[in-house]
């Protein structure tokens, strides 16, 4: 009876260690391809980013780097195609940050591209979906100047003011500024009646 416990326990003890050195050796073939994308000679060939990332969700879908890259790669090309490709990519772009999210909910690249896509759909909505990550990372100046862009897309140019000030100091405060005073300008040329200077 001793002897079949033990023989039982070296068999589980041999399944679980095969299981393991597969789970292992699919995690470096999917790191294999996720450097590939990254820094391989295919990295600014975005069709090719996306073969990379789906062959290496199908051996081992929890690399979040990988969703960052290819839903990064998916957003930025999209300004680069015709509008149903730019469609097709920024669906791809939505769909590898969800799976990213799933891994990390609190990854600030995958939040802030999820951000920008529902800005695309819904200013007010982005807004609330970045200022919920706020909450939660709220020191953060790059946190705050992206509501300086937010807020004065939106109009809302007093929280505008309000978020710039935090970045105040920080190395994002320059960029943000100069993103207020170029959304500002923008809002008073387009507000100025017909004939008079902005």
């Amino acid at each position: 009876m001793k002897k079949l416990a033990w023989v039982s326990l070296a068999v589980i003890l041999v399944i679980l260690s095969v299981a393991g050195l597969a789970h292992g050796i699919r995690a470096v073939q999917a790191n294999a391809l996720y450097f590939q994308a990254k820094y391989g000679s295919q990295k600014d060939n975005p069709t090719a980013i996306f073969a990379l990332y789906e062959r290496a969700q199908h051996g081992y879908p929890y690399n979040y780097n990988f969703c960052i890259l290819a839903a990064e790669s998916a957003y930025y090309s999209s300004f680069d195609v015709d509008p149903k490709e730019a469609a097709r990519r920024r669906l791809l772009a939505t769909q590898w940050c969800d799976t990213g999210l799933k891994l990390d909910v609190y990854k600030s690249q995958l939040r802030l591209l999820k951000t920008r896509l529902l800005a695309m759909e819904s200013l007010p909505a982005a807004i609330r979906y970045w200022e919920n990550y706020v909450d939660w990372e709220y020191w953060a100046p790059r946190n705050h100047a992206v509501l300086v862009e937010m807020y004065s897309l939106a109009g809302d140019f007093d929280k505008a003011l309000q978020s710039l000030a935090l970045t105040e100091g920080s190395d994002v405060y320059n960029d943000a500024s100069h993103k207020f005073v170029e959304i500002w300008d923008r809002e008073k040329t387009l507000k100025a009646p017909s004939g008079t200077p902005p």
